[in-house]
């Protein structure tokens, strides 16, 4: 592996900075890479898309606050009907479409089954919640792109290309400030770069 673009930047976050990097690489390479690995600060629904969009496969773990994925409720577990515009649970209760709106730059609807049916159902107590109201549902234009991030995640050769990154060993600057820091990160992805040239080297030397 070789790092192929490196920059600094002062986002408390790193969810913006997928893209620009993506394209920073290709820049150098010439390349459009057709697996990228990243952490977790790097998920974000709008990211996972444009990559799809891109063709490139991306390898990422979610946040550390993650989803509840394992609740038998979770919306990934409801089927959507475009006929009906409706969302269905496993127990057969569908849930209809009550208003779209905007939030945090992102169109959603939300779905809702009526309260006399959601309210008699066997399972209300542990229903999703998704933090609406309960019964409550919210999709978004990210959702499949989502789904199939997640059904790649939970394969074999995803766990294993992200156990390679890991490989890297950096956890820490010893530097302060936006410039020596950026210094001491550009001279460590050389010396990277350098030790597995020479590794590659020394494996097809006779």
């Amino acid at each position: 592996m070789l790092i192929t673009a490196v920059e600094l930047v002062d986002d408390p976050t790193d969810n913006a900075s997928l893209i620009p990097r993506l394209h920073r690489a290709e820049e150098m390479t010439g390349i459009r890479a057709s697996l990228t690995l990243a952490d977790a600060s790097y998920h974000s629904e709008a990211a996972l898309e444009e990559c799809a969009d891109r063709g490139q496969q991306m390898e990422m773990p979610e946040s550390p606050k993650g989803r509840p994925l394992d609740h038998p409720y979770h919306k990934d577990r409801f089927t959507y009907d475009p006929d009906g515009d409706t969302c269905r649970c496993s127990q057969g209760q569908a849930l209809s479409l009550m208003r779209s709106e905007f939030t945090r730059g992102t169109n959603k609807r939300m779905y809702q089954a009526p309260k006399s049916i959601s309210q008699a159902c066997p399972v209300v107590e542990v229903c999703i919640t998704n933090g609406l109201r309960r019964q409550g549902l919210a999709t978004s234009p990210y959702d499949t792109a989502l789904r199939h991030h997640l059904a790649w995640m939970a394969t074999s050769e995803a766990r294993s290309d992200l156990k390679r990154r890991k490989q890297q060993g950096v956890r820490r600057f010893l530097l302060r400030g936006v410039g020596n820091i950026t210094a001491e990160w550009s001279l460590l992805a050389t010396a990277f770069n350098l030790r597995t040239l020479w590794r590659t080297r020394r494996s097809v030397s006779p």
